[in-house]
C-alpha cells in the first residue's frame, strides 16, 4: 500500500527529522510525491536479491517499515543497506522497530550480505542509541553534506 506507506514516512521524517532539518524543507514534503515514489518502489522489480519492504500492520493499519537495498558502496553487490525504518511516531517503543529491523537483518543475511550498513543523521539521538542497543556498531566517519540528506550530517552503522 504506497499511500500507507508514504503517509507513515512523511509523518515519521517530521516528527523524527523536526530539530534536524530545516524546516522551510521540511514544509516542502508532499505526500502526493512521497506516494509517487512509493509506487515506484513497490511496482519495480527487484534491484538485487537484497530489495525487500516490510510492513507491520496492525488492525489493518500500517505501523511501520523497514526498507532494504543493496548498497551503492558494494562493489561486490554482498553490502546490503537499511535504506529507511520508520514507525509511526505513535507507535514507538512498542517493539515494533525491533521487530522490523531484526527481520530485515535476518532475511538479509539468510540473503548472503556480507554485511549491512545503515546511515542515521548524527542528531538523530533516539535512533542511534536504538541501533546501538540492537548490536550495530558505528563506523568512526562521519560525513558531511551528502547526496539526500539535505546538509545535515550522518553517520553511519554496520551489523555483520
Amino acid at each position: 500500500d504506497a499511500t500507507g506507506i508514504a503517509s507513515l514516512h512523511l509523518a515519521s521524517v517530521n516528527a523524527a527529522y523536526r530539530e534536524i532539518l530545516a524546516a522551510d524543507f521540511l514544509a516542502s514534503l508532499t505526500l502526493d510525491s512521497w506516494v509517487e515514489q512509493w509506487q515506484q518502489r513497490l511496482e519495480a522489480p527487484a534491484s538485487s536479491p537484497f530489495t525487500e519492504t516490510i510492513v507491520a500492520e496492525t488492525q489493518s493499519h500500517i505501523v511501520g517499515f523497514a526498507y532494504c537495498d543493496v548498497s551503492p558502496e558494494s562493489g561486490a553487490c554482498d553490502l546490503a543497506e537499511l535504506v529507511a525504518l520508520h514507525v509511526a511516531p505513535e507507535q514507538r517503543q512498542r517493539g515494533i522497530g525491533r521487530t522490523l529491523l531484526d527481520t530485515a537483518a535476518s532475511q538479509l543475511f539468510a540473503r548472503s550480505a556480507s554485511n549491512i550498513l545503515l546511515w542515521a543523521f548524527e542528531e538523530n539521538w533516539a535512533a542511534r542509541r536504538f541501533y546501538e542497543r540492537t548490536g550495530w556498531r558505528i563506523d568512526r566517519d562521519t560525513v558531511e553534506n551528502p547526496p539526500l540528506r539535505h546538509g545535515a550530517p550522518i553517520v553511519r552503522y554496520w551489523r555483520r
